[in-house]
């Protein structure tokens, strides 16, 4: 197989020859043949190819387009010379023959154009492709090329399709007929080319047990298998075999209700086979019996291992957990708002349950999150405000946790599926017991083959039983394709994988060692990796559907687009190595509203380095739009480097509930003309910072443009040599600073604008100490603006007294200045560490947040307590010490309440089981033992920090 790609018609030839093809095959000959495709890649409506050849003795026909409308008229053929020139009539297309992307582009030599069509249209009629040769001619093979931008649209390939003769244009004779074929899904890229000799094997409609049975039984019982070998264009076929046999005599071509009982402790390859004198199909069906069992533990956990189409997302509706036939009737207490009735319906036998997604995509509210699976709705579920979708979701690959008060016995579970996409079903899973939440115990084992989860929408699986001592002890995740890379490094080249084939954008791909390179665009819609000294090179767009983890090696993309998620949610993980990725147009988190929820996640040693290029102020793609397509993007920074860098007139768009967050490392954007957060959506677009640095060079900061958009600096830094502006468009724009550095050229804002400044140190270009008399610049008490003339700027800082967090706190509560020992509500607890904790000074009911929970994560008993924001915790002894706005934090952990040399550690996420928030000021925090005692007690002390 051979690429080609042309640059002119003179050129050698343009046409690849047909590899491998014998030359002496039986040739027909029809006036009229036509090219009938059934099926396209994943369900798609819309066909595309680039090229069509007709073959004669293993010699593609120099074809040349011969449509009494066409002008002008070709002089040379489909192998760019002018030798043996066959004249065709190409039509067919829901548009002219000789249109822009019309029937004869197929017949032009050149793979840089292409036919393109609906199938629907036109009552269907369009699907096909006509050639009218005049006269009968010859042939006894055929071949086409894909598209030049399969890799983009991977469903305008044909996977089923005819090629039939005729010499009336009435009768058809089929020549050949391929079902389900593995087309290539590269660019302008030739199969291997095809027979026509009129013989091919009968195909199979179906081979799967009979309605409503179990894939998965106890020993002992009976499954019935149906299936229909019956082809409409060859009738029956000749033969019918089952291996393993299930009969003695002879099979029939269609059987409904053929009853077997399975192996016991077996998975059982069934191969159901139909011959003909065209050869044989096959399908397979696993069926797998086990012996049948219980488990008992607290914890229990779900990892789906491989959805139905390969990508990283999965959703659910429903999952329970059965014993001696009943369903639990399971009530999630974390649920938000508190659920009134249990996963049955209703408030009988209520069992207590904390549902988790550790690490998940998505933010739970009240109809999406881990709780939504025990909630009793597989799909409409009514709320406040109407009906809506109750579901579960995750593009993280995570697993769900069910963390019970006790130990619950369970024999069998099932799950439902959604009203989504069937691609975000799980075929493989597993399913583990835990007595402490840390250590899993494999409890069952569906990784071995695909299950056929039901395709049916909000639909109930069968009940799994637990398979007791059947259990498969060996875990089959779907491995990745991995990269060799033993020749040229082309991506599209087979032998360069370790399955001797190209993955496809479902398949898992791995590249740890060498460059995989492709000079098209790469669509991923599965997990890819790229670690170690591992190379991906993408000349052109990269279009991400699924988790991207990359922990080493280099990325680099050339090209439109950068696009996180496309056509569906996508992850990147970035913790190591440099992304290198120049844009002429955009750089997205989602491209679309199915994409919502993207993330770029950069932390460790991650370097990401962005060059665009395009104009964005004459087209809106061409920018970096951070949530341009869906609700709920995020890019965070904790750590690593980003670095963006514009040429043109680009601008950095927050949209549509963006959350950019910088918690460590430092993000910096050079150039870029405007950096907005709100530019469209509904609002909630949040910039933080809280810790790390972003610099914005040469690129002014808008707050607040055609949606609302507010930024946080809390610690750490926010730069930028251009002035920022609140409230410039049609939307609030909201500034809060409570601690870290601001430095930038002016500050200014509209009616629409604040600017609350509650603590850290902002320095403006020139005498700006106006500001503390503007109307939207909302000032601490005691904050003061000095203007140094040498240096021509002005610096804002909370003035000495009024600048101690302490004193402030006291004077909300009308203590004045306050007394860090006293205690004027009578409760036993100091001032000071009321005020480390949240309390109230002032109310009995009020001593501060502080709280021993459970952690459902494995952590233990866990003391949660509000802490100020900003607190960087350190080692000391075995104790925990963090000292912030005047005062010290002392975790410390005992065994006897004599001895606190106990070791102490922090736990995140931290553990906040119905505890509400605290104050702005501060956060909730969560310390618990590095090692659990058999007896254990933690506390904490807050005492003024000594100067």
């Amino acid at each position: 197989m051979k690429r080609i790609i042309c640059m002119t018609r003179r050129a050698v030839p343009v046409i690849a020859p047909l590899l491998g093809m014998a030359s002496a095959q039986a040739q027909t000959s029809y006036r009229y043949y036509r090219f009938e495709p059934m099926e396209l890649n994943l369900a798609g409506t819309t066909i595309q190819l680039s090229e069509f050849q007709f073959v004669r003795d293993g010699q593609a026909l120099n074809l040349i387009a011969d449509n009494v409308d066409l002008s002008p008229k070709p002089t040379y053929g489909q192998d760019g010379s002018d030798v043996d020139l066959v004249p065709v009539t190409v039509t067919g297309g829901q548009n002219s023959a000789t249109s822009n992307e019309g029937a004869v582009k197929i017949v032009d030599g050149l793979v840089s154009t292409k036919w393109l069509t609906s199938i629907t249209a036109n009552d269907g009629d369009a699907r096909y492709l006509y050639f009218d040769f005049g006269t009968p001619i010859e042939i006894d093979g055929y071949n086409f090329a894909t598209g030049g931008d399969t890799l983009t649209y991977p469903n305008r390939n044909p996977v089923s399709w005819k090629l039939e003769g005729s010499n009336d244009a009435s009768e058809w004779t089929i020549l050949d007929r391929r079902i389900d074929y593995p087309t290539t899904t590269e660019n302008s890229t030739f199969e291997a080319g095809f027979t026509a000799s009129g013989t091919f094997p009968p195909s199979i409609w179906a081979f799967e047990l009979e309605t409503d049975q179990a894939m998965i039984v106890r020993d002992g019982e009976k499954v019935r298998l149906f299936w229909d070998t019956y082809d409409e264009d060859l009738g029956d076929p000749d033969l019918v075999e089952i291996e393993p046999a299930v009969s003695s005599g002879t099979l029939e071509p269609y059987e409904s209700d053929f009853e077997i009982v399975p192996p016991a402790g077996e998975d059982t390859v069934y191969t159901l086979t139909a011959s003909n004198s065209g050869g044989s199909t096959s399908k397979t069906l696993t069926v797998r019996s086990v012996a049948g069992g219980s488990a008992s533990y607290p914890y229990f956990r779900f990892t789906p291992m491989a959805t139905r189409s390969g990508g990283s997302r999965m959703e659910l509706s429903e999952f329970r957990f059965f014993h001696e036939g009943s369903a639990l009737n399971l009530s999630a207490s974390n649920a938000v708002p508190a659920q009134e009735t249990g996963s049955n319906g209703s408030d009988i036998d209520l069992i207590s349950v904390v549902v988790t997604n550790p690490g998940g995509t998505f933010e739970p509210n009240e109809t999406l999150g881990a709780v939504r699976l025990v909630d009793g709705f597989t799909n409409d579920k009514p709320t406040g405000d109407g009906v809506t979708t109750s579901r579960f979701m995750d593009a993280s690959g995570g697993a769900v946790v069910f963390a019970f008060e006790s130990a619950v016995t369970i024999d069998g579970y099932q799950f439902a599926t959604t009203d989504g996409n069937t691609n975000t079903d799980p075929v493989r899973w597993v399913l583990e017991g835990s007595v402490d939440g840390s250590e899993w115990t494999l409890v069952d084992n569906v990784t071995a083959f695909d299950y056929p989860t039901t395709e049916d929408r909000d639909a109930d699986t069968q009940e799994f039983p637990l398979p007791g001592a059947s259990l498969k002890p060996s875990v089959d995740a779907v491995p990745a394709v991995v990269w060799t890379g033993t020749e040229l490094g082309e991506y599209g080249t087979a032998v360069n994988w370790s399955t001797g084939s190209v993955p496809g954008e479902y398949d898992a791909v791995e590249i740890g060692a060498g460059e995989a390179s492709t000079s098209g665009n790469l669509t991923r819609s599965a997990r890819t990796m790229v670690h170690d000294t591992g190379v991906l090179s993408v000349n052109g767009r990269l279009i991400n559907r699924g988790l991207f983890v990359m922990s080493g090696g280099e990325l680099y993309q050339s090209g439109n687009y950068f696009l996180v998620g496309s056509s569906g949610v996508g992850t990147f993980v970035h913790t190591g190595g440099t992304v290198h990725s120049t844009h002429d147009r955009g750089w997205f988190l989602s491209d679309g509203s199915s994409d919502g929820g993207s993330r770029y996640l950069m932390s460790g040693t991650a370097v990401l380095e962005v060059t665009s290029t395009g104009n964005g102020s004459s087209n809106a793609l061409y920018n970096v739009h951070l949530g341009r397509g869906g609700e709920g993007d995020s890019f965070e920074v904790s750590g690593g480097t980003a670095t963006f860098t514009s040429t043109a007139d680009n601008h950095v768009r927050l949209s549509k509930g963006v959350l950019v967050e910088v918690s460590g490392g430092s993000a910096t954007f050079t150039d870029y003309t405007t950096f907005i957060v709100g530019y469209d959506g509904t609002g909630g677009n949040f910039l933080h910072v809280a810790g790390g640095e972003l610099h914005l060079p040469g690129t002014a900061l808008q707050v607040g443009g055609g949606a609302e958009g507010s930024v946080l600096l809390e610690s750490g830094e926010l730069t930028t040599d251009q002035t920022i502006a609140l409230g410039v468009g049609s939307s609030q724009g909201v500034f809060t600073m409570t601690g870290g550095h601001l430095q930038a050229a002016d500050l200014t804002s509209t009616e629409l604008g604040v600017f609350q400044f509650q603590g850290g140190v902002m320095v403006l270009d020139g005498d700006r100490t106006s500001l503390l008399s503007e109307s939207w610049f909302e000032a601490i008490s005691g904050t003061e603006a000095n203007y140094d003339s040498t240096t021509n700027t002005t610096t804002f800082v909370v003035g000495d007294g009024s600048s101690n967090p302490f004193t402030v706190w006291a004077e909300s509560f009308g203590m004045g200045s306050g007394s860090a020992e006293g205690d004027p509500d009578g409760d036993g607890v100091a001032n000071i560490v009321e005020f480390g904790l949240n309390g109230n000074p002032a109310a009995t009911s009020s001593r501060g947040i502080l709280r021993l929970l459970s952690d459902a994560n494995g952590g233990g008993t866990v003391l949660t307590a509000a802490i100020r924001k900003g607190a960087v915790f350190s080692a000391d002894g075995g104790a925990l010490i963090s000292a912030i706005d005047g005062i010290t934090y002392r975790i410390e952990g005992s065994m006897n309440l004599s001895d606190w040399s106990l070791e102490v550690i922090e736990r995140t996420p931290a553990v906040t089981t119905d505890m509400a928030d605290p104050d702005a000021a501060w956060e909730l925090r969560s310390f618990g033992f590095a090692e659990a005692p058999a007896t254990g007690f933690l506390r904490v002390t807050v005492v003024e920090t000594t100067p």
